[in-house]
C-alpha cells in the first residue's frame, strides 16, 4: 500500500486527499495506483474469532486480577 502525500502537488487533479491509500498494480504501460477504501474492510471470520478470543482472555484476566 502506498500513502498519499499532498505535498507533492498533482493529488488535487487525482481527487485524492492526505493519508488516501492506493493499491499498486502492475499494467502494460508501468504501475497504476488505485486508491482503496479502509473503511470498509471487513475481518476475515478467522480474524474475528482470533480477536473476539483474545479480548475473552484479556477481559478474563483483568477479572481475576480484581477479585485478589
Amino acid at each position: 500500500m502506498l500513502i498519499v502525500d499532498t505535498s507533492i502537488g498533482k493529488a488535487d487533479a487525482a481527487r485524492l486527499a492526505e493519508g488516501d491509500y492506493l493499491k499498486p498494480e502492475l499494467a502494460s504501460g508501468g504501475i497504476l495506483s488505485r486508491p482503496v477504501s479502509i473503511d470498509s474492510r471487513e475481518p476475515f471470520p478467522e480474524q474475528e474469532a482470533e480477536i473476539l478470543a483474545v479480548v475473552d482472555q484479556v477481559r478474563k484476566a483483568y477479572a481475576a486480577e480484581r477479585r485478589r
